[in-house]
């Protein structure tokens, strides 16, 4: 239970006397920046999948189909905003418990419930204005009472909630083809279902993957345990290498001969399509993956830059995954330490494996090998001969 500052502080006083669990929320008010975050702009990126359809019919030239596609889009945009509203108010307690999503302003206290319920009114109307205008409506109704029952049910039951996230994504690439007027075809509906399911199982690995790091049975909300890692990494890794085999059927099909001047250019893209997917896959085993796959390809720009990596440690990867460096070490040693808290370089922890588990390349990722680095190869050296893996791990951090 939790109160917020409208309540009064007396009130408050009261409630945290009464309720031992509550907790009073202090947080100041965010104002718009509150409002916008919790709009979450970032993920409107996944809406770009409505001009998929058009993009592949190369008709670029017809204005009109450009603006009913914008249209769509628009309001794909204003409507999912509308469903994270509901998620987060729905979620407020499953929220406050987790790590990084108890930041966000409803769960921080940043922004008041009774303003998340005035901005749904006023975006689900744009949203269905927008929708009808496009002429893509019908495709927008299937995605909000998809988004409504994955929110309230669905996501709590193991499987169907990734294949519900699949035809969501899949459901943007029909109201693309409906408002641009080029039909989703059976090539592009398969490739993009295995795809697209490929990416909804890397958001349940990486759930897992937290909730091993810190000893739970699993995500909260989620059905699912840390026993099930496996299967599922399995099951996305099949649906990514099936997603490259229908592409490559459909290149050298005749379908494809007709569309393409050169059929063996579109050649060219089915390796940089495996490798994208097979690079979010290993991200997502180091632990990297911290959001919605998508938004996570997006914002990785420095994709030959950054794999592998240059030499050297990766300070910011580092900072992120401390919780998770940290737990290996916490779950073996004596020293236990907060969340975000630097251990004591003079405590020791005992035996080298340690070491090997606090530096394994989720945490410090390089070319080959994991102290490839002139600095971590002298302080891994230097504190196996002393003891001292906090130590390596905390002057890593630095």
């Amino acid at each position: 239970m939790t109160c917020g500052r409208e309540t009064g502080p007396a009130l408050r006083r009261a409630v945290v006397a009464r309720y031992p669990g509550a907790t009073a929320i202090d947080s100041p008010r965010g104002g718009i920046g509150a409002a916008l975050r919790a709009l979450r702009p970032y993920q409107w990126v996944k809406n770009l999948l409505i001009f998929v359809p058009l993009l592949a019919s190369g008709d670029f030239r017809a204005a009109e189909l450009w603006r009913t596609s914008i249209l769509i889009f628009l309001a794909f945009c204003t409507t999912a905003s509308a469903g994270y509203l509901i998620n987060d108010m729905a979620d407020l307690a499953a929220d406050r418990v987790h790590a990084r999503k108890a930041r966000r302003p409803f769960a921080s206290g940043a922004l008041a419930i009774a303003d998340g319920l005035a901005m749904l009114p006023i975006l689900a109307t744009i949203g269905a204005a927008l929708g009808w205008v496009s002429g893509a409506a019908h495709a927008l109704m299937v995605y909000v009472i998809l988004s409504l029952a994955y929110n309230f049910k669905l996501k709590r039951m193991p499987l169907i909630d990734v294949f519900v996230l699949t035809t969501l994504y899949a459901v943007r690439l029909f109201a693309g083809g409906e408002a641009s007027g080029h039909l989703v075809s059976f090539w592009l509906l398969g490739f993009s279902s295995f795809l697209f399911l490929s990416l909804a199982l890397i958001k349940r690995v990486a759930e897992l993957f937290r909730a091993q790091g810190k000893d739970r049975s699993g995500p909260a909300g989620r059905e699912y345990f840390t026993q099930d890692l496996m299967v599922l990494q399995m099951m996305g890794c099949c649906a990514s290498f099936a997603s490259a085999i229908v592409l490559a059927l459909y290149v050298q099909s005749e379908t494809a001969s007709q569309a393409y001047a050169h059929p063996a250019v579109p050649w060219g893209v089915i390796p940089l399509i495996l490798f994208w997917q097979c690079r979010l896959w290993l991200s997502t085993a180091r632990g990297y993956m911290h959001d919605d796959p998508i938004v996570y390809a997006v914002g990785d720009w420095g994709l030959l830059a950054r794999f592998p990596m240059r030499d050297g440690c990766d300070t910011r990867r580092l900072r992120a995954d401390w919780g998770l460096a940290e737990s290996a070490i916490a779950r073996d040693s004596p020293i236990r330490t907060t969340r975000g808290e630097m251990p004591n370089p003079i405590e020791t922890v005992g035996s080298s494996p340690l070491l090997d588990r606090a530096l394994q390349p989720r945490v410090c990722a390089d070319k080959a090998h994991r102290f490839h680095h002139p600095i971590i190869r002298g302080l891994s050296a230097k504190c196996r001969a002393k003891g001292m893996a906090r130590a390596a791990v905390s002057l890593c951090h630095r």
